[in-house]
């Protein structure tokens, strides 16, 4: 099935068995989120955009829909991603909120902090040039602190590349996300492995996860990061690799057409041998981790005589990922409850899309009229009075207009 198929799969059944907000669904008695415009997709979830009710606060939804063969493996693995950013406490990895599911629609979700801001490879696209060696380093030192705590927490990424990186719009900082292939070191996850899948992404991936290797170490990791530093500083990965095959039949001509392609950059000999020991394909000729890979980074751009630069300027034409903003509490210091009625049978009691209904004296109901609300106006207005209080301040209007 295709990622768009699935994507629609994924919303209608959303769509079903959550509650229909006026600003969204309900997901829980915690979230409110926007199945209307995803923030991404890919293979069998999706990212939305949502809310904490009582906090106000902007999260992330990521919604695994388990209907494919090897379904239980596959959940496995997106519990675990959870799991482990839930451990992870660092500033430069995102942080998750919830895990939960939503049984009636065979869906798995965990959420996270928004960052508002965009993917690295989207930020670096919108400069509209490859990056100059400062900005590529500064950006590369920036990602590689969030796979350094990592890395020091004994967790490997493992599919790290710049749509996993996310730049916070207006600093200088960039967050690591998607860790759905993530291990702990010596961890075997055999077990979770689908027959036939690709793990990973293989213009960023080292040869020897390629080959697969079970004791893959955080070389690996620093070998994607090299390949993010040769995607923005030539504008695309190490010898444009798009298959497993054609990355284990690289070598010396790959190596020959990146000194080639930086040469004509006018990348300097520091950037060039840093980019070929951070590429190279034996992993002990690579720094061991992402905190020695910073600091050799670092040492490479004090060398240059260059400081660090401010990607929020570099970055200032990129087009920013928006958080989702709605208003559901009336007064500050109250918080949601939701209607009793709401904790049945999820949102069918509600009228069908189109009708308009009120509840009459004695548990009888008709048609609204265009000047009364209708009970799922009632309904709603109960569970956010901000909603009444918006309503109230329309008519006021409309009358003195």
């Amino acid at each position: 099935m295709s990622s768009s198929r699935r994507l629609r799969a994924l919303t209608r059944a959303l769509e079903d068995h959550l509650v229909k907000a006026p600003q969204g669904y309900l997901l829980g008695d915690t979230f409110l989120i926007d199945l209307e415009q995803p923030l991404g997709a890919g293979g069998q979830g999706a990212v939305f955009r949502g809310i904490h009710i009582n906090l106000e606060l902007p999260v992330a939804v990521k919604v695994f829909g388990a209907d494919e063969i090897d379904s239980e493996k596959m959940v496995a693995r997106f519990v675990r991603e959870a799991r482990i950013l839930a451990q992870l406490n660092s500033r430069d990895v995102v942080r998750v909120w919830d895990l939960d599911r939503v049984e009636a629609a065979g869906c798995y979700y965990f959420v996270t902090e928004f960052v508002r801001g965009a993917p690295l490879d989207e930020a670096a696209k919108s400069v509209g040039r490859p990056l100059s060696e400062e900005e590529g380093l500064t950006a590369c030192i920036a990602a590689a602190q969030g796979l350094a705590n990592m890395h020091d927490a004994g967790i490997l990424h493992r599919d790290f590349k710049p749509g996993n990186a996310l730049w916070l719009a207006g600093t200088s900082r960039i967050k690591v996300c998607d860790l759905g292939l993530a291990k702990e070191s010596g961890e075997d996850t055999m077990g979770l492995t689908v027959m036939g899948e690709t793990f990973g992404s293989p213009a960023y991936m080292a040869p020897e996860q390629a080959r697969g290797a079970r004791d893959v170490c955080p070389g690996a990791d620093v070998y994607s990061l090299g390949a993010i530093l040769h995607y923005l500083l030539i504008g695309e990965a190490p010898a444009s690799i798009t298959t497993l095959q054609e990355l284990l039949q690289g070598g010396k001509d790959f190596i020959k057409e990146m000194h080639e392609k930086l040469a004509e950059r006018k990348v300097g000999e520091l950037t060039t041998g840093l980019l070929v020991s951070m590429l190279s394909r034996a992993p002990e000729e690579r720094p061991a981790d992402a905190r020695a890979a910073i600091k050799d980074m670092e040492e490479v751009l004090g060398k240059l005589g260059r400081p660090p630069v401010d990607l929020s300027r570099t970055f200032a034409a990129a087009k920013i990922k928006e958080p989702l903003a709605v208003q559901l509490t009336s007064e500050p210091g109250t918080l949601w409850q939701p209607p009793i009625s709401m904790h049945g049978s999820a949102g069918r009691f509600l009228p069908d899309p189109g009708d308009t209904v009120r509840l009459q004296p004695g548990g009888e109901t008709q048609k609204s009229g265009d000047d009364e609300p209708g009970f799922e106006t009632q309904f709603w207005e109960e569970a956010f009075p901000v909603l009444k209080e918006e309503r109230k301040k329309k008519q006021s209007g409309g009358e003195t207009g």
